[in-house]
């Protein structure tokens, strides 16, 4: 019988007296970790079914640290477009939509690097001493706990937020740690390895969490707590089952169904959400790198075996497997390495790579045939490590030093807020001087003249009578007509009503947004959340 509210919250707080005694003392690391080994933590997630198709990509902003941060490890985006990201210099930093910074925090002394993840406004960092924090939007540190004198890997929070979970390790063996978001240790599991762990996966149907370590062993541990019928609860943190291979495991994934997917070798595993082994792929040549799956195909990306002396092109793949594990294409790169793969939500797929003198992202359909490339002669191949995020309409890529977001020429973006007196359109910051403000109707109001500006009209396209109150927009063979104080707008002299309507103040129009932004055919959304709207201009 599955714990009812009442047994989970006692289970958490016999969980947190029995554990409650983890060291808080403050230690430096005392063995050197070097790049490949932080790479492996850079939790290469595969992102797929959330971007819309980039088809004209261009680059559309560049995000910069200090010199002295040298390389970001991580990032993370939120809600409202903020861009988080640590870095190898102990330093997380705060992104504006525009690239600007909003904030930066010196959380660790130079030379200590610093993971990140972020959840419902709260990010959360590990660092090269041994220590975990919780940070706000605001850059304010809420909590902060050492748990030794080991390396951490990347965090990963749940889907609820309530928890989060750092990979450890040190010279006395490894160990998974449960964190709540209160920055208390409700348990921790110890795996029977001494060497680095690779990865760290949340399976996203069940209360699983899985590990890779370097020396071939994966763990599934279990992470829900359940009541029996004799009312005995079975503590979380149970190893449930190990699966070992002889070759370190460089990616791991989960899909939907709990199929759990890695590397290791020149071989792609699946395994049964019982630890049993589903299928295998071994790579006829090179070895696989990088794996994503949009939860009807897995792609492998792959290196060139550097241990093959035969091997002395440049022929990096891309391989597409059923899931069944049968091959269904085998995309020719002529590339050293690809690094990270995404998926948008038409199945396109987009892939970082190097040559060994350029870095390159490029896009290829579901069929494997080819979209496009682009390539920058500012992006270093030896220190980039390619696509670190996705969201709804942008690629983020992880260029080191610098991070930037590729957009699509075709499409154009707009956000304002309420109460905030700017708008953000493909990346650039434009002031009002009037603010949106959400009326007695429940509806958006917007300065006409700032919004119709950002949506590409210009003064020629706005005209105003003041005998009779009324603002004219021509535009796109539309002439739409707005009152003050009327309920009625026309398109063409068709007339249609509106449940609010329209108001001067500080001597500007201010239209209710979305009847502005429909009847030019346009697309507008709104998160509660944030008080953002978004307005997509498809070009």
């Amino acid at each position: 019988m599955k714990q009812s509210k009442f047994w989970k919250v006692l289970a958490m707080v016999f969980l947190i007296l029995l554990n409650i005694n983890i060291t808080k003392a403050f230690a430096e690391i005392t063995t050197d970790i070097n790049i490949s080994e932080y790479e492996q933590l850079l939790q290469n997630t595969c992102y797929y079914a959330t971007a819309n198709p980039i088809n004209n990509p261009q680059i559309k902003i560049n995000y910069q640290i200090e010199k002295n941060q040298l390389l970001f490890t991580s990032m993370s985006i939120s809600n409202d477009g903020t861009l988080y990201a640590g870095t190898f210099a102990g330093k997380l930093y705060a992104f504006n939509q525009d690239g600007s910074i909003k904030w930066s925090k010196q959380l660790e002394k130079l030379g200590y690097s610093i993971f990140i993840a972020y959840k419902d406004g709260m990010i959360y960092a590990t660092s090269g001493l041994g220590n975990v924090y919780a940070v706000d939007q605001n850059g304010n540190i809420k909590w902060t706990l050492n748990i030794g004198q080991g390396f951490l890997g990347s965090p990963v929070v749940d889907k609820d937020g309530s928890h989060i979970y750092i990979a450890y390790w040190d010279k006395n063996g490894d160990k998974i740690y449960s964190i709540t978001k209160l920055g208390i240790s409700d348990f921790q599991t110890n795996l029977d390895t001494n060497s680095p762990l690779t990865h760290i996966v949340l399976d996203p149907q069940k209360d699983i969490l899985y590990v890779g370590s370097d020396d071939g062993k994966l763990y599934a541990i279990d992470l829900s707590i359940v009541v029996n019928f004799n009312n005995t609860m079975s503590i979380p943190g149970n190893v449930i089952w190990k699966y070992q291979v002889n070759n370190k495991i460089s990616d791991l994934m989960v899909d939907n169904n709990s199929i759990v997917y890695f590397t290791a070798g020149n071989i792609l595993y699946a395994l049964k959400p019982d630890g049993s082994l589903n299928w295998k792929y071994n790579l006829p040549d090179g070895v696989p790198n990088t794996i994503a799956t949009d939860n009807n195909t897995i792609y492998i990306g792959s290196k060139i075996d550097n241990t093959n002396l035969n091997q002395t092109t440049n022929n990096a793949k891309i391989y597409a497997l059923a899931n069944d594990g049968t091959l269904k294409w085998i995309y020719q790169t002529g590339d050293k390495n690809i690094l990270r793969i995404a998926i948008d939500k038409n199945g396109n797929i987009y892939f970082t790579s190097y040559d060994s003198i350029k870095f390159k992202l490029s896009s290829i359909t579901p069929n494997s045939t080819e979209r496009w490339t682009i390539s920058n002669s500012t992006w270093n191949p030896f220190i980039v490590f390619g696509i670190g995020g996705m969201d709804k309409n942008n690629l983020y890529l992880d260029l080191g030093n610098e991070i930037s977001i590729i957009s699509d020429k075709s499409h154009s973006a707009i956000q304002l807020w309420i109460g905030k007196n700017y708008y953000m359109k493909d990346g650039n910051k434009y002031t009002m001087d009037v603010e949106p403000f959400v009326d007695n109707n429940g509806r958006t109001i917007v300065p006409l003249r700032f919004v119709s500006y950002a949506l590409g009209l210009s003064q020629d396209n706005i005209s105003w009578d003041e005998n009779t109150q009324t603002a004219t927009i021509n535009f796109n063979n539309k002439i739409i007509r707005f009152t003050i104080g009327k309920n009625i707008y026309t398109i063409n002299g068709i007339a249609y009503t509106m449940d609010t309507v329209p108001i001067s103040k500080n001597g500007r129009v201010m239209l209710p947004v979305r009847y502005v932004v429909n009847s030019l055919g346009y697309n507008i959304s709104f998160d509660p959340q944030t008080q953002m709207i978004t307005i997509t201009i498809q070009q």
